[in-house]
This record gives C-alpha cells, structure tokens and sequence, in this order.
C-alpha cells in the first residue's frame, strides 16, 4: 500500500483531484464551512481505503511450480477491484491445468468484491480481461496467513473514488448543511471499522441489520431533520446524466386528492346515445367531464324535461345543481347499451356538492398504503425499464408483504425528507441500507420522468423510490432502461426477496400453439407462490403495438393472479398487468372486448370483470 510519510504529504498527492474544476463545482453555492467540511470529509475517505491493511494480489505471485499443492486448509477469500477492468479467476488444479469449469470473475465496477471459497496453497492464474483468452495473465496464490487483497493499480483509487464522488453529487447544492456532514462523517467512522464494509463506502451506503446499533443509528439520522428542515442528500442527484430537461419535486410536497369524486373521461371508440329523463322535483345541469376530470356545463335539464345526447363508450358525465351531483360512466351501470333511457332519480353515486364548487380534499404523500392489499397503482415513466416494473408488479402480486418490508419507517417521509430503503446484497450476503432524500425528476410537461402513481391511488409512491434506491446504486435513472443496466430481472429479484430467494428459472413459450408445456409450467409455479413475470414477443407486422393480438412488442408485463375451474368449468384464467398501466391489453378471446364475458356472466361476475383502460387483462 502507499505509505506517507505525514497528512501534508496525503494531502499533497490528492489535492490535484480535490481541488479540481469538477470537485469545485461540486460544491458551488456553499458557505465556507461546509465546503472545508466537505473537502475534509472527501480527504478522510480517501484515506481511509488508502491505509486499509489489505495487501496488494500482485505481492503473491507465483513464478515457478504453477499448480495448486498440498497442506491446504479452507479459507474464503475477497478480492476488492480498484482497477476498472473485468477480471477473470481461473483455478489451476493439482495437475497444472486451467479448469475454466471453475473460474469466477470479479466486476469492473471501482470497489467491487469477489469472494472465492478455496484452500490455502491453492493456485489461480488471473487474467488481466475477462473477456479475451490472449490479455496478459500471471499466477496468484493463496498464503496461509492472509485472505484480503486489492487488485489493481493503488495510485489511481484517489481518482476513481473522487470521481465516483462527483458523479453521484449534488452539484451547487445549497442545502448541504454542516449538520448534514457531521453525522455523514459519524456513521461512516462507525461503518470503517470493518474492512468488509469498503465497498459500501465507495456506494454511499451501509449495512443493515436488526441490531440496537443499526436502529440508534436510523434514529439519529430521523432525528437530524423536521419538516422546516428536510434532508438533502448530497451524494445522489436523481438529475444525474439525464437526457430530457427535467426538474425535481419532493414526494413529500406533493399532495394529492385522493378523495376526488370527479373523474377523467376515457376513449372507448364506440359511439354511445342516451337519453335521461328528470323525474325529480329538481331543476339540473347535466356536465361532461372531459379527459383531464374538468366539469364542462353542457345542457339544462329541467323538471319533467330529458335529454338526448350522443358521445362515446367510456366517457364520464354528471348531471348537477348547487346541492347535489350525480356522476356517470357510459358503459357502467345504469348506462350499459347504447340508446338507453334512463330516469334520472335511478342513478347512484349521488353526492351532496355542487360540481361547479366543489373542491377535493387533499392528503399527503404516503410510500406504502396502510393496506398492502390493494391493487399496483403506478404507470411506466420515459425510462425504458419495463423489465424493472414487470418484476415489482409480479413480487407485490405474489408478497406484497415483502415490498413493505423494504422500507425503513416510511411514515418519516413527510417531516423529514428521507426515504430509507433496504436491498439485498447477493455479493456480500447481508441487506444494504440505502439512505435518500424523496426528489423525484419531472419532465417539461411536469409529469414524472420514472415511474408514477396513477388512479385513486395517486398519492402511493413505492414503485418510483425503489425505482431511486436501485438507481442511486448504478448511478442514474437512465441505467434503468433495458439494455444499459448492471443488474437484470434475476438480480432485482435478489435485491427485494434476498436470502429467501433459492432459484431463478426462465423458460420460453413454444411456438406451437397446440404446445401447453409452458403454460401449464406457469401455473405449476404459481400454485407453488413462485413469483412469476412474462415478456411479449416480437411483433409480426413490426409495430409497437401487435394488430393481431394488441399486446406491445416484447414488452414485459406482470403476472397478477391464476384462477383455475371459475364457476365449475375448465378455463383457466392468467390476470396480466402492463406495466404502462394503459392500452397494450390482450384483445383476443377474453380480452376487454370479446364477447365471451356476455357468453358467460357468472364468470364475469365471479371475476369482477369491468372493461377498463387499465393496462389489466
């Protein structure tokens, strides 16, 4: 390792980095204070890995007698990757032969850890580029009295690491306050202790266990912050190397009015005539609502009047006066077929406001609703993440349970800011707490750019925060998209179920429609409360939205329940969910328009069946 003589040397060699244009900017719009304190902090990390007492792999290097040999004695051992290059591990057995059958590979990523179960005297020839049989190669092994090592070149961990600071900072951020820092400062003293914990130090997260410690720690950080002074974090910009102008919002600013009574038209296609008839003592107003749940006055309606009105499947109308409102959706009871008359004392969901002055109540933000029971609320954002969503929508279907658990204290959001989510780390056995602040992107239309809530449930924002917690990880929302991502659906799957999770199958549907092993694959697992998800094929005509079967090509959906022999026959029926939460839906047999569901009512009714533009089929 580097060794210094004095702390003005240490300084010396890292200033260039430090006091770079970067680093700089990083810290624009601070006070004096905070940016020393900063810098100090950034100083202190940095010394902390450099005096780490890990010896480097290359200080064991076999020249001579290149095969594993006897005594040899169990050991685990763990390599931390500071170069940036994909590192390729082969054993080499006691006879001298490379066992590719064996070999392991240690990520690029700047602090990753691969941990090798071995024996000591055991020999591994190390290959400098994973993917390429002919990079440079040399011999390491595995002493008795050592099992932590660095790989890599240790004069550029300064840079990788400041670099990896700037990346994942605030840049002219002046909320950074010295509180902030101090207790930043504390629990990564704490965290330091252990040589294991470097790599999440270079993550800007922690290990998370049930013990009193970990929970004083939450404490006190909940503690730091109130409604008047809410959490910054200064080490993530949700900004981050995003392509579109977006701005930011705080979850816990945006109130929403679940209570809403009003809601917006849809487009259904189909033309729908109606005729209502005031058989009250009442003058009314009958008002459309149009497709952003704006009341528009459209006609009087007076005692023994009626009206006829032509408009479409799925639009919304209400008819009001200064007391009472009644609201309506064509093709929902009492409006069910075209051309109907209907007297206007039979139609429900009366209530007693006036549509013109009415106003919904508002309510605050929630991470998780009190009832983890209800439905997926959220739809997909501009990212290209519909294998992300697919996963959650199949986990939250089967254990919702689980994703509830992923929150530490959630109901703290509001009066502080900070959002606490665990996941789980494959690599180092053990749940990473990972600590943010609650600011999510907007676009220029002001909608959100990652996931979002949608529906009666608009104010649920678990889907978008884990959407942030995964991405604080890889360092951007836009690694999210599919194709740019450092974790798959499988790895998603380890970070939300951890330990629990023993298996991770994929299997593809035949060709052959006559072919029922993958379905009946499906639903095997299903009745074995495996989680279970589902991607679209290709479409044939080369459209994103398939003309035969209406379903988005290869896009991933989300499995949401199987029910076996309804109401004493033999269908069996899959309930999928896209993840747009709109359009995309199966449009064959039982899809939203077949005629099967009026073939059958008492299965309809049995499943609840309602034609909606949900995105549910």
């Amino acid at each position: 390792m580097i060794n210094f003589e004095s702390d003005d040397d240490f300084y010396e060699a890292v200033t260039p980095f430090i006091s770079s244009n970067k680093m700089k900017a990083s810290i624009l719009g601070m006070d004096e204070q905070v940016q020393q304190k900063f810098s100090d902090l950034t100083r202190k990390l940095i010394n902390q890995v450099l005096n780490t007492d890990i010896p480097s792999i290359f200080s064991h290097i076999e020249l001579d007698n290149l095969k594993s040999m006897t005594p040899c004695n169990p050991i685990e051992i763990s390599i931390i990757n500071f170069s940036g290059k994909k590192v390729k591990f082969i054993w080499i057995d006691y006879d001298g032969k490379a066992r590719q059958d064996l070999s392991r590979t240690l990520r690029e990523n700047v602090g990753s850890i691969l941990k090798i179960n071995s024996y000591t005297n055991h020999l591994y020839r190390i290959q400098f580029d994973a993917d390429d049989s002919s990079s440079e190669t040399i011999h390491f092994r595995i002493p008795e009295d050592k099992n932590n090592f660095y790989f890599g070149e240790v004069n550029k961990i300064e840079e990788s690491y400041l670099q990896l600071v700037y990346d994942s900072c605030w840049i002219s951020n002046p909320s950074i306050k010295l509180d902030h820092l101090d207790l930043l400062e504390k629990s990564i003293d704490h965290k330091l202790d252990q040589l294991t914990k470097i790599e999440t130090v270079l993550l800007q997260s922690y290990g998370y266990d049930d013990s009193s410690e970990t929970s004083d720690l939450i404490n006190s950080f909940y503690e730091s912050f109130s409604s008047d002074n809410k959490f910054t974090d200064p080490f993530y910009d949700p900004l981050s190397k995003l392509d579109s102008e977006c701005t930011t919002k705080r979850v816990s600013e945006h109130d929403v009015s679940t209570e809403n009574k009003i809601y917006p038209s849809v487009y259904w296609g189909e033309p729908f005539s109606f005729k209502i008839v005031n058989d009250t003592d009442k003058d009314f107003v009958l008002y459309w609502i149009d497709y952003k749940a704006t009341a528009k006055r459209w006609t009087d309606l007076k005692i023994s009047g009626y009206v006829n009105q032509n408009s479409h499947l799925g639009n919304v109308w209400a008819i009001s006066d200064e007391s009472e409102t009644k609201i309506f959706q064509l093709g929902k009871k009492p409006f069910l077929k075209t051309d109907c008359s209907i007297n206007l004392s039979s139609i429900g969901n009366s209530y007693d406001f006036g549509i013109e002055s009415y106003q919904p109540e508002k309510t605050h933000s929630l991470i998780i609703h009190p009832d983890v029971n209800i439905e997926y609320n959220s739809r997909q954002g501009q990212i290209g993440n519909c294998w992300f969503l697919q996963t959650l929508i199949s986990i939250y279907a089967a254990y919702p349970d689980k994703i509830s658990s992923l929150f530490i204290r959630p109901e703290m959001v509001n009066s502080t800011g900070v959002v606490m989510v665990r996941l789980w780390s494959k690599d180092n056995e053990c749940w990473r707490l990972i600590i943010m602040d609650d600011y999510l992107p907007l676009n220029e239309k002001n909608n959100w750019f990652c996931s979002g809530p949608l529906g009666e449930l608009n104010n649920i924002f678990w889907v978008p925060l884990i959407e942030k917690a995964v991405s604080k990880q890889i360092g951007t929302f836009k690694n999210l998209a599919s194709g740019l991502n450092s974790i798959s659906v499988n790895g998603l799957f380890h970070l939300i179920l951890g330990p629990e999770l023993k298996d991770v199958d994929d299997f593809n549907v035949p060709e052959d429609e006559n072919d029922l092993s993958a379905f009946e694959k499906l639903v095997e697992n299903f009745k074995k409360k495996n989680v279970c998800c589902m991607a679209s094929r290709h479409s044939k005509n080369k459209k994103l939205i398939d003309e035969e079967t209406g379903m988005v090509s290869y896009h991933g959906y989300g499995l949401l329940d199987i029910v076996e022999n309804i109401c004493e026959t033999d269908f069996i029926f899959v309930k999928c969910q896209n993840t747009w939460s709109k359009g995309g839906e199966w449009s064959g047999d039982w899809g939203d328009s077949s005629d099967l569901w009026n073939q059958y009512p008492q299965i309809k009714e049995a499943l609840n069946f309602e034609k909606e533009d949900d995105g549910t089929f």
